[in-house]
């Protein structure tokens, strides 16, 4: 199980995408309750989720941006 935060950091640097490896961070303290972006600048993003209509707060696939590597 991924209960570990070195496990889990060492998980998320052996993903690539396009031959890249991401920046893995951890953020220390508790993500505030509440945090919002106003909807245009939201809609970027949205435009990228599909959403199930059952589960539509947590079951969501989101389609990367056209890959720039090649």
């Amino acid at each position: 199980m991924l209960n570990r935060l070195k496990i889990i950091l060492k998980e998320a640097l052996r993903m690539t995408w396009c031959g890249q490896q991401p920046t893995v961070k951890r953020l220390h303290g508790e993500y505030p309750d509440g945090v919002r972006i106003a909807k245009k600048d939201m809609k970027p993003y949205e435009a990228r989720l599909e959403r199930i209509q059952t589960l539509r707060k947590y079951d969501i696939v989101i389609r990367p941006k056209q890959p720039r590597c090649g």
